[in-house]
Parts: structure tokens; C-alpha cells; sequence
């Protein structure tokens, strides 16, 4: 078999190599090829094809360099659109994760020679938000579909009508609390004790009693009535006695009157001796 056929070692070796990812600087975006090591890619820059390349290049290189530019900014914002929507996420994980596709627009052949002028301009454009920190820089995607803006306002609209009703019942739970506040204060000052003020030549005196006093009661009103009460039985009593005897007395008298008339008639006939 030949050196370079398609079942030798070498050419399997070859192939296996090929799938995974190379270094970017040994790739060429316009051949579209990528090289192993730094002596393939010098190989590759001095064949016929490179130079014909190189060649429609120089006729027009913004031109290309645009399209390159506009194809990446593209398919960046896609990907970051589908993965992670309107997430803050760290820039260079994003640019891992689109580099793992082998046929994606490489960085060298766009107008940006860095991931962080890359960044600046997507800051710079209003597509994303971003922030730098310790660690690097962070973007965030900003969406600007109609449908998803509606969206977000209806959000926007249904928190804060959240926030006004806990605003509302704190409020309320404040005004509650100080009136009881106020009403326990004032408690508290109407059964605070006040100092003892007094001369030295006053005396204290203590009135001690183990039995209960007895309330008193102003009895001579009602002995008053007592004795007018009693007053009008006796005289009551007393004509009612006279009365009665009156009747009665008249009647005796005659009974003693017929009872000596009766004797006399009887001595009067017994004969004389």
C-alpha cells in the first residue's frame, strides 16, 4: 500500500488527530484549513492555494473582514440567546463552550484581536450588559423582542403591586404597634409612683385592725318611723277598747237591773211571819 492511503497507520493516525480541536493560530480561516504545529501552518501559507487566497484578499479585505465579523457576532449572540437567555454569565465560558464546534468563524479573522474588545463592543452596541471584575469580564444578554418586553413590563407591573401590598401591611402592622405603645405608656405613667413629700415635723401615723370595719349605718330616722308606727297601733287600740266597752257597758247595767227587780218581786211575795 502507499504512504498516504486511507487504511494505512499513518492516515488513521491522521484522522483520529483531526477530530479533535487545534490550536486557533494554525488555522486559516480562508482555506478553511487546520494545521497541526507551527511547521504545517508555515507549509500551508507558501502552497499555490494559500496564495490565491491571499491574493482575492488583497483586492478587498474590509469587505471579508466584515462578513468574517458580522458571521461571528452572529452565531456568538445565538448561541448565548438559546444557552443561557438574560443570565449573567462569565464571557470566556460562553466563548469555550462556541469554540467546541470545529466549522465556527474564528476569532482571527474578524476585526477583533481579543475576547475583550469583542465584549467592549457588544457592551457598546446594547446587546448585552457587562461588568468587569476580579475575575473578568461578565455578560448579560439583553433582550429586545417586543413579545418578551410585554412580558417583562406585565412582571414588572404584578411585583410591584406585590411590594405596594406588603407596604400597605407593614404600615398598618406599624400604625398598630406604636397606638399600643402609646396606650402602655400611658398606662405605665398613670401607675407610676410619685415621691413622698413632707416636713420633718410631721408625723406618720399607721392604723392597724385585724378585724373588718363594720360600715356605719344612721339608725335614728328609722327608730323615728319605729316609734311613730307604734305610736298609732296603741292609740288605735286604745279607742277601739273604748268603744267596745261602751257597747258592752249599757248591757250589763240592765241584766244587774232586771236581776234586782227580780228580787225585790220575789221578797215582796213570800208572806210575812
Amino acid at each position: 500500500m502507499g504512504k498516504h492511503e486511507f487504511l494505512t497507520p499513518k492516515a488513521i493516525a491522521n484522522r483520529i488527530k483531526a477530530k479533535g480541536l487545534q490550536k486557533l493560530r494554525w488555522y486559516c480561516q480562508l482555506c478553511q484549513k487546520q494545521c497541526r504545529d507551527a511547521n504545517g501552518f508555515k507549509c500551508h501559507c507558501l502552497s499555490e492555494g494559500h496564495i490565491r487566497m491571499m491574493k482575492i484578499f488583497q483586492e478587498n479585505p474590509h469587505r471579508i473582514l466584515d462578513g468574517y465579523s458580522r458571521e461571528f457576532e452572529s452565531n456568538f449572540m445565538d448561541m448565548l440567546r438559546r444557552r443561557w437567555r438574560t443570565k449573567r454569565v462569565f464571557a470566556n465560558k460562553v466563548y469555550n463552550e462556541f469554540i467546541q464546534d470545529r466549522n465556527h468563524t474564528h476569532m482571527n479573522a474578524t476585526i477583533w484581536e481579543s475576547l475583550t474588545q469583542f465584549v467592549k463592543h457588544l457592551g457598546r452596541s446594547g446587546q448585552c450588559t457587562v461588568d468587569l471584575t476580579p475575575k473578568g469580564w461578565y455578560i448579560q444578554y439583553n433582550d429586545k423582542d417586543p413579545e418578551t418586553i410585554r412580558r417583562q413590563e406585565e412582571l414588572k407591573k404584578k411585583e410591584k403591586m406585590k411590594v405596594d401590598d406588603e407596604y400597605r401591611t407593614n404600615k398598618i402592622i406599624e400604625n398598630q404597634m406604636l397606638a399600643l405603645k402609646e396606650l402602655k405608656t400611658e398606662s405605665e405613667d398613670s401607675l407610676q409612683g410619685t415621691e413622698l413629700n413632707r416636713n420633718e415635723n410631721d408625723t406618720i401615723k399607721f392604723g392597724l385592725s385585724l378585724t373588718p370595719k363594720a360600715p356605719v349605718v344612721n339608725i335614728q330616722p328609722k327608730l323615728e318611723e319605729d316609734e311613730s308606727e307604734s305610736s298609732k297601733t296603741t292609740t288605735t287600740t286604745t279607742s277601739s277598747q273604748v268603744e267596745e266597752k261602751l257597747k258592752i257597758a249599757p248591757k250589763s247595767f240592765e241584766k244587774k237591773k232586771r236581776k234586782a227587780e227580780s228580787e225585790i218581786k220575789r221578797e215582796t211575795k213570800k208572806p210575812k211571819l
